[in-house]
């Protein structure tokens, strides 16, 4: 039990070290609106400003035909808006999760490759660029590492696997979770990551959804998990 534990510390730690702090703030109690303000919001146009619906999702779930769209890279962009837009924009199609238990089609084994490559492209970015820094950012980057992430894990064979002994389950969507894991490991030691943004955004929930991680019978996963 011990020795699990020294495990699971080095990720998490990092991770918490970003987040530590975040309730120990108390929350500014909301004032209510004089009539005189409640009847001018009335007759203002509508605008969606709500972190709870932030643009990145705005269109709906991503598809597989998007994935398929040809996109520039981000590189090739050279407006720093552009870029990160651009950015936000690849977050929300890696968001899109494959059946990896099932032969794919031509047209979904494309669309698997352009997610590998766009993946790949979003490490570069994230690793040697500030430009991609923005709270759209962050959320985009947060839906991302939760939808690919936060799953559920292969049936195991066993009663009370012990890695030491048992025969490991390997995930077959491991062809696009390793990227994943290397974008996450480098977004939470990079120094660009805004600490006091992210507070906003990684709660207790998201903590333990990464615990949970640690129950996975996959060796190259819970080597990861334990950089």
């Amino acid at each position: 039990m011990s020795s699990n534990k020294k495990k699971k510390s080095h990720f998490l730690k990092n991770l918490r070290d970003k987040v530590r702090g975040r309730n120990d703030q108390k929350p500014n109690k909301p004032t209510k609106p004089s009539r005189q303000n409640r009847d001018s919001r009335a007759n203002r146009p509508s605008t969606n400003t709500s972190t709870a619906s932030p643009s990145y999702n705005q269109s709906g779930p991503p598809t597989q035909d998007e994935l398929l769209i040809q996109l520039p890279s981000i590189r090739e962009v050279k407006e720093p808006e552009e870029k990160r837009k651009l950015f936000i924009r690849k977050l929300r199609l890696c968001s899109f999760t494959f059946d990896f238990n099932k032969d794919a089609q031509k047209k979904e084994a494309e669309a698997r490759e352009m997610k590998r490559r766009m993946l790949v492209e979003l490490i570069d970015h994230l690793s040697s660029s500030k430009i991609w820094v923005s709270e759209q950012s962050l959320k985009a980057i947060l839906h991302m590492i939760a939808c690919n992430l936060f799953r559920p894990l292969p049936p195991s064979l066993y009663n009370d696997f012990d890695p030491d002994e048992d025969e490991p389950t390997h995930d077959p969507a491991w062809v696009h979770l390793q990227f994943v894991y290397e974008f996450l490991l480098r977004f939470i030691v990079s120094n660009n990551t805004d600490a006091k943004m992210l507070k906003k955004f990684i709660d207790r929930k998201f903590l333990l959804s990464v615990i949970d991680l640690f129950k996975s019978e996959d060796p190259r996963e819970r080597d990861y998990l334990k950089t």
